[in-house]
């Protein structure tokens, strides 16, 4: 989301400063109080003739500049939407009355430590600039605005402010950042449940990059478990040597980001239940533990869901505490051969006619999408410890395949968890024939998602990644 914000009376405290300096100077200069306390100082609250206006407001606006103050926890949740993938745009009138300058103003953000992608100031016609720069939502504190925003079909919600109460009742308002932030980016309930990671680590760079993605992400991890797999194009098939593999590379990007997570690695089914595969396992077991300690506990599958469809055959009561996020088939492209699917198809059909809680991420025309290449990732990292193995990982698998770019497809379920505003997802039906979905059918449904916004979830991705402890 595009969102537009104003800088005074809704980043920085403006009014706050600017009245008491009028005040002042109006007792200094003329000595004829009010006239109407309600007005803006230049609007009517003083006997101020245009050019009063003129002088005092040069005069209040030079001496106050340095030292207004931004707004209770402004820098706080501002910067929570730009960390959730959201591009703050900063549109503001300041510089056009003459007595205040952009560097002035980049100046105290800066010094404010708010962030954002652009500021756009000295401006006539915040509408005109909202449709260029494709705003969805605009925040001004300025009734009129708000109303001219709507007008041209853009969102707008007003800043409360002590000029413009009279008049918010008509228009969707706020008194405080926290508020607008939540109206924005609604609690997500995902974000808070625990999660468990169900990944064949070792077989793709994109599972390193979902966990690494994962672990910096402060969410409510629970445990990593290790799914079966072939390699892909290997020659030498020990699927119990890849798992191996997998879980100690789990173990590797754990003692790199944090040493805690070692111990929650789990490793999982040897084989797939398309053979016949029906052992348990630490992964199935810890699956089945953590699922029945909990109301609802959240499942991330990137990999054959061997496990997964294990720990409700072993366990049926697990069905209503699992929400499960699987990336795997192509589903709306002609050919569903795809890898995570196919792998094992019995697991696969098993989930998927079991009426779970249950988002789909396709490969085909979905996640595939969302494309990274090696002078990219070595120009956005930091050079951390992590970093520098995911870049080197990174440049081993497309030197193998002989590729200048890789999809990060495993990224995506976990950048749905953070911010599920990117993802363009609908609820479809279908019935499950062999190893095919079949969309004519009722039977059962799930979420699928057709669309994200990419830019967004990559600058959420590095961001993230850089993060230090």
């Amino acid at each position: 989301m595009v969102i537009g914000i104003d800088i005074d009376d809704v980043i920085a405290e403006f009014s706050k400063a600017y009245i008491p300096c009028a005040i002042y100077i109006n007792s200094k200069k003329l000595k004829t109080g009010f006239k109407n306390k309600k007005f803006h100082p230049t609007k009517g609250m003083f006997f101020w003739s245009k050019e009063n206006c003129k002088i005092y407001n040069r005069y209040c606006v030079s001496t106050i500049f340095d030292y207004i103050k931004p707004k209770k926890d402004a820098r706080l949740f501002i910067n929570k939407l730009k960390e959730n993938g959201h591009k703050i745009i900063l549109i503001s009138a300041r510089g056009k009355d003459g007595y205040s300058t952009k560097k002035q103003t980049i100046n105290w953000l800066k010094n404010n430590g708010i962030c954002y992608d652009k500021l756009i100031t000295n401006i006539s016609n915040k509408v005109e600039t909202a449709i260029k720069e494709k705003i969805d939502i605009m925040i001004d504190d300025r009734v009129d605005i708000v109303q001219e925003m709507q007008s041209a079909g853009i969102k707008a919600v007003l800043f409360n402010s002590y000029f413009n109460k009279k008049d918010s009742g008509k228009y969707i308002a706020f008194n405080s950042w926290k508020d607008i932030y939540e109206y924005i980016n609604p609690k997500n309930p995902i974000k808070t449940l625990p999660i468990i990671i169900d990944t064949d680590v070792c077989n793709e760079v994109d599972d390193e990059f979902a966990l690494a993605y994962l672990l910096r992400s402060n969410l409510n991890l629970k445990a990593i478990t290790i799914a079966p797999n072939f390699f892909l194009n290997a020659t030498d098939i020990d699927i119990e040597k890849n798992c191996l593999k997998s879980y100690k590379k789990a173990v590797q990007i754990c003692n790199l980001l944090d040493k805690r997570f070692k111990n929650k690695v789990f490793m999982g089914s040897t084989n797939f239940s398309t053979v016949g595969f029906d052992n348990t396992s630490p992964a199935v077991e810890k699956i089945i533990e953590i699922a029945r300690q909990n109301n609802k506990t959240l499942i991330i599958s990137i990999a054959a869901p061997t496990n997964i469809s294990l720990a409700l055959k072993k366990a049926p009561d697990i069905k209503n505490k699992i929400k499960l996020l699987f990336l795997g088939g192509n589903f709306f492209a002609p050919d569903n051969n795809e890898y995570n699917y196919a792998q094992d198809y019995v697991a696969t059909n098993h989930i998927f006619t079991s009426k779970l809680d249950l988002t789909v991420f396709p490969v085909q025309n979905v996640t595939e999408k969302l494309v990274l290449s090696l002078p990219y990732l070595v120009e956005t990292l930091e050079k951390t410890r992590c970093n520098k193995m995911l870049i080197n990982d990174f440049k081993k698998i497309i030197t193998k395949l002989n590729v200048s770019i890789k999809p990060l497809f495993d990224v995506c379920p976990i950048a749905y968890v953070i911010n599920q505003n990117l993802f363009d997802v609908q609820k479809c039906n279908y019935g499950v024939l062999n190893t095919r979905l079949d969309f004519t059918k009722n039977k059962y449904s799930a979420n699928f998602v057709l669309d994200f916004k990419t830019n967004a979830i990559l600058d959420n991705l590095i961001n993230t990644l850089n993060k230090r402890k």
